[in-house]
């Protein structure tokens, strides 16, 4: 992957506190270590997985172990500001950043030109209305799909079977950091990239 690419500004609608926390919950560190899935011990194929997929969500599970936090928290600052949010608005200051990093998470596992093929990286609401015009919208989500609450808050979805009704996905900004994340999937939306 490179990094050199066009740049572009965006605009983002703000992300209300705390409207990720309904129905979520942190995992602990040892057992989102447990269910995280491994690359090097996956057959794609055979787990129904795209290369496009695999490549999404090995970068969101290697950000999640690098321990990526807002400095200082609750500031939206730090790395996620530079690294995901300035990767498509270099101009940017603080701003909600969940879908910029599932935006990042796609553009490093494409072609790194600092594009999207929803109009705004940072706007979960522009995920959602692509994947509805695109026909991408999925009732039942898969490993490596992205998962929408409403048009706050998003995510990418690490195991789809681990319970009735449940998911364990990778998400930024989540108690201001990349948090793997157990979740309910009641009043969810998915895509499928």
């Amino acid at each position: 992957m490179t990094i050199e690419a066009d740049l572009l500004d965006t605009v983002v609608a703000p992300e209300p506190g705390g409207i990720e926390l309904v129905g979520a919950e942190a995992i602990p560190v040892e057992e989102a270590e447990a269910s995280l899935w491994a690359l090097d011990d996956l057959d794609l194929h055979a787990a129904g997985l795209t290369t496009l997929h695999a490549g999404m969500l090995q970068i969101a599970i290697g950000q999640y172990r690098q321990g990526v936090v807002e400095q200082p928290l609750g500031s939206n600052r730090g790395v996620p500001l530079t690294r995901y949010v300035q990767w498509f608005a270099p101009r940017s200051g603080p701003v909600p950043w969940c879908a910029y990093f599932v935006s990042w998470c796609l553009d490093r596992a494409t072609d790194s030109n600092r594009r999207v093929p929803w109009t705004n990286p940072g706007y979960v609401g522009s995920v959602k209305a692509w994947a509805a015009g695109a026909g991408r919208l999925v009732s039942r989500p898969q490993q490596g799909d992205i998962f929408g609450l409403s048009d706050q808050h998003i995510g990418i979805v690490n195991n789809a079977s681990a319970g009735a009704g449940q998911i364990t996905t990778i998400e930024g900004n989540f108690s201001d950091k990349v948090a793997a994340v157990r979740r309910s999937t009641s009043g969810l939306w998915f895509a499928r990239i």
